[in-house]
């Protein structure tokens, strides 16, 4: 039994989702008192001097003791809550149970995202702990034992408010919260926060004047009423609205919202010509495909980041970064690019979902490094034939060679604007001079000019030199690279002269490290981009030092906006490749790449039913790109290895779960199906692993048939080795299809034996999965009783095994239970505590299905456009997802929407659900009274059919 007691306006016990009535106003005030204790115990002396003011009844202690009693009564079977110990009395509640705690909590998260700079989380956090006020705290209650605590949680009330709206003046919204912002600083004109947030408001907005205006009524109030001046931080901004200081502006967040590139780690210095013949070609509506050529290292990828970027204005729906380098097949660009854009792929594949999802979208595709798989370049073109607002730019070392592309090879660093500022930033960040420091330094300006000459003025080149400059002074770094540029000269001839002088100046800087430095670096060079330390030290024996002296001399790169630890320029990395094979090193490397891996992916897969599946999920998305390497380097070898080939089929089958959660069927598939192929001599166990993996990535491209037949193989095989949990899990997903399909008799067949099974063996994690799969066959045969009682009673394992997810999906068909019921408030609240655990999960899908029980309780509710609306932002989120609803839940959404569909009428309620579907996903979570928070699109096919989950 759920129980909350709420301060944050008027007294308030809410069991269960009602509110219940306390008594009278004595217990009220008892109630009141401990509240405002938090916790802690309260003599009943300190109780009675309360309730009585000060003029307690003769044996005041059986009056509370009454009083306690009718508290206890309210609160039922929690009436534990309220404790008898040594001493008097305490309210012993968890955190969730108090408004003012959950307020507190949120307010303290919401300040830490602030100081740490992000905005959208500390206005979400703050957003949802005021959201949590129905008025003042403890309104209508005057004792003086919670009078004191009351004035407190006011006070940190205002703070809240004003660190929300500094955190929306950082997203720029300061339109949208100016009103709200006047109306607080009117209210409380000594709070100079909220006066300066005004001020800086109303600049914004273009309202100098104002802006000033306000300042000086402030300073004659603070002067005239308190004899003060303004303070510092006041005073500043006001000259800085004097002077128009451009610190004062900030980007819209609109635009900042459409751009989805990755962080550079080093500032860009020069390039401003290629930049703008850039951004100015892909304005001109007769171009579409834009190619930006050149040799390794000349800053194709850089020059492309910061066109698009500046770019952002011109496409609506925003400019994506497409990572191509750790590619291996050129297969692998349609899904690659679906993944950016956060597609699925898992129904139609991955060329077809991408041809509906762009066809009506204006915006900026960034392809980078396409020379590794230009075979692909027909799926560029069918892109652009398939959506004329959809524009894309190249990076390659050789054009594409298709209809209407635009070519243009990038030329070396200007010598004097461009390559010797370059070499000053980076040698200056080395030996810690400031910026511009080469400017007094004439003699030393010539030497690193003539150093950038020789190194034909190329980026990446000079930023290798420079690098070293804390350990060569500048005269013996020119005579250096003179001397490995003329031996470099003898090199390969079929290599461009530009190409050779990288090479020599990357040759020059491996050569200076030590032996063992060297003997790590090569072996680096086999692991994709977003490799750890962990990584790292498995596959090259490289040590935390050793990577920090590597990524010092700028062969390697610290990657800013990720959570991995370092990267490889892909130049860079084929050096590295080319020193690994002479060496005759490589198959031993790919061998403990493989290893390393494989192992990984063992311990991912049981990570990811467990408590900590958020982390392991995340881990292994971030390993993936060395995962598929590790996969295709099996896959080389298995026609003639039984061992790799078995390895294979190990890995596919431990990948399998990640696949399912991040949506990535079509892939997964592929790789299982061709692990599966000739595996007859493989062990039965992992054949079946591997089957099952199979089945339900065949469920969620809709090929029920497949999947039953898929599953039923394996099956068999556990059945005929006796492993019953395995045998339990294919029953579950059996019965899940089943009731997809709407046979919810052969699914309740299947699912009982399920779990009988899982009961034999013990396993309570997957006990609470089929509990809940159960509720939802009896949910849809209207046995609302035991729909309740089996998901709670899997709720409650979900939350032993913080199975989060689990938790999130039965709280959605408790909704729905409660809203077949008739309950529509407890059906809500159930709502908004799924839609926050799906949204803190990161969980698209999950959250539209949310939407869409929101439809029903509005329908259920008559408030009919509102429903339609719903519905139609739902059906429109699902198609971006790609993800298609199976007879059982069409006729389920059918059932709900009905009433809506008869009281609009036909043509009523398709010009709703129109209008649903044009409103973006975080409108409609809004007009639904679901969670603001940001919403990645990573994890978009995390939730789909629960009855999947393994």
């Amino acid at each position: 039994m759920g129980v909350e007691v709420r301060v944050l306006g008027s007294l308030d016990v809410v069991v269960d989702g009602r509110s219940v009535q306390i008594g009278g106003p004595k217990p009220r005030a008892l109630l009141a008192v401990l509240a405002a204790r938090g916790g802690a115990v309260v003599s009943v002396d300190a109780l009675a001097d309360a309730l009585w003011e000060g003029s307690p009844p003769g044996q005041p202690g059986r009056s509370v003791q009454v009083y306690v009693s009718a508290v206890r009564k309210a609160l039922g079977v929690r009436e534990v809550a309220l404790r008898s110990v040594p001493g008097g009395y305490r309210l012993d509640l968890a955190a969730d149970e108090q408004d003012a705690a959950i307020f507190e909590a949120l307010v303290r998260s919401g300040r830490s995202a602030l100081e740490a700079g992000d905005a959208r989380a500390a206005a979400d956090d703050l957003g949802r702990a005021l959201g949590l006020w129905r008025g003042p705290a403890y309104a209508g209650l005057e004792a003086d034992a919670v009078r004191a605590e009351a004035q407190r949680l006011d006070e940190r009330r205002l703070d809240a408010y004003e660190w929300r709206l500094e955190a929306e003046l950082a997203l720029g919204h300061h339109r949208e919260v100016l009103g709200e912002i006047e109306h607080l600083a009117g209210a409380h004109p000594y709070r100079e926060r909220l006066q300066a947030t005004q001020v800086l408001a109303l600049y914004r907005a273009g309202r100098r004047a104002d802006a000033l205006a306000a300042y000086t009524r402030t300073r004659r109030l603070l002067a005239d009423e308190l004899g003060l001046e303004p303070g510092p931080e006041l005073r500043a901004l006001h000259t800085a609205v004097l002077r128009e200081d451009p610190a004062l502006t900030v980007e819209p967040a609109e635009l900042r919202a459409r751009r989805h590139l990755p962080a550079p780690a080093t500032g860009l210095v020069g390039r401003t010509a290629e930049i703008a013949a850039a951004v100015e070609a892909l304005s001109n509506p007769e171009v579409r495909l834009l190619t930006l050529t050149g040799p390794g290292g000349i800053g194709k990828t850089r020059i492309g980041l910061q066109a698009a970027y500046d770019l952002a204005s011109v496409f609506p729906d925003g400019v994506w970064f497409v990572g191509l380098a750790p590619l291996t097949s050129a297969e692998l660009v349609a899904s690659t690019i679906a993944r950016a854009l956060g597609v699925d792929e898992s129904t139609a594949g991955a060329v077809a979902a991408l041809h509906d999802y762009l066809c009506e979208r204006r915006l900026l595709l960034l392809c980078d490094n396409f020379e590794h798989v230009d075979e692909a370049a027909p799926v560029i073109s069918g892109l652009l034939a398939a959506a004329p607002g959809v524009k894309v730019l190249v990076t390659s070392r050789v054009a594409l060679r298709l209809y209407g592309e635009h070519v243009r090879a990038l030329p070396t660093l200007d010598l004097d604007d461009e390559a010797v500022p370059l070499f000053g930033a980076r040698a200056g960040a080395v030996i810690g001079r400031p910026p511009g420091w080469i400017g007094s330094h004439q003699d030393g300006r010539q030497t690193i000019a003539a150093i950038c000459q020789r190194l034909d003025r190329l980026p990446l080149a000079i930023e290798l030199v420079a690098a070293r400059a804390d350990e060569i002074p500048l005269a013996d770094l020119l005579v250096a690279v003179e001397h490995r540029l003329d031996v470099a000269t003898s090199g390969p001839r079929d290599l461009p002269a530009r190409q050779r002088t990288l090479r020599a100046a990357i040759d020059w800087s491996y050569q200076l490290l030590h032996p063992a430095e060297r003997a790590v670096f090569v072996r680096l060079g086999v692991l994709a981009d977003g490799f750890d330390a962990a990584a790292a030290s498995a596959v090259a024996g490289a040590s935390p030092g050793q990577l920090a002296s590597l990524a010092r001399t700028s062969l390697l790169a610290s990657q800013a906006d990720q959570d991995v630890g370092v990267t490889m320029l892909e130049t860079i990395r084929e050096y590295a490749l080319e020193q690994l094979r002479s060496d005759d090193a490589e198959e031993a490397t790919r061998e403990a790449q493989a290893a390393y891996y494989v192992e990984l992916a063992d311990r991912a897969e049981e990570g990811m039913r467990g408590p900590d599946q958020l982390e392991w999920t995340a881990r292994v998305e971030t390993a993936h790109d060395n995962l598929r390497t590790a996969l295709g380097w099996l896959d080389d070898r298995a026609a003639t290895d039984r061992d790799s080939r078995e390895t294979r089929l190990r890995l596919a089958a431990a990948l399998s779960g990640f696949w399912y959660r991040t949506g990535r069927a079509t892939e997964g598939s592929r790789w299982l199906e061709k692990a599966l192929a000739g595996s007859d001599d493989l062990p039965d166990l992992l054949r079946g692993r591997t089957l099952h993996g199979l089945g339900i990535l065949q469920s969620m491209r809709n090929q029920a048939e497949q999947a039953r037949s898929t599953f039923g193989a394996s099956g068999e095989i556990f059945r005929r080795l006796g492993e019953l949990g395995q045998l339990a899990r294919s029953l579950n997903s059996q019965g899940g299809v089943a009731r997809d399909q709407g046979e919810p008799a052969e699914a309740r067949r299947l699912l009982e034996e399920s779990l009988a099974l899982w009961r034999s063996v013990g396993d309570r994690s997957r006990i609470g999965l089929v509990l809940g799969n159960l509720g939802l066959v009896a949910r849809d045969e209207m046995d609302l009783p035991r729909a309740r009682a089996l998901l709670e009673e899997g709720l409650a394992i979900d939350a032993e095994h913080n199975n989060v997810w689990g938790a999130a999906s039965k709280l959605l068909s408790l909704a729905i239970v409660a809203l077949d019921e008739g309950d529509l408030g407890a059906a809500r609240d159930l709502l908004v505590r799924c839609s926050a655990q799906y949204a803190e999960l990161g969980e698209r899908h999950g959250l539209t299905e949310a939407v869409d029980v929101a439809a029903w309780i509005a329908a259920a509710t008559g408030d009919h456009p509102r429903a339609a609306r719903l519905g139609g932002a739902a059906e429109a989120e699902r198609f971006e997802l790609g993800i298609l609803l199976g007879p059982n839940d069409i006729g389920l959404a059918e059932r709900h929407l009905h009433p809506a569909r008869a009281a609009l009428g036909e043509r009523g309620f398709e010009a709703a659900w129109a209008d649903g579907q044009r409103l973006g996903f975080h409108e409609a979570l809004a007009e639904a009274g679901l969670t603001g928070r940001e919403v990645s699109v990573d994890h978009s096919a995390g939730s789909l059919p629960p009855s999947l989950a393994r």
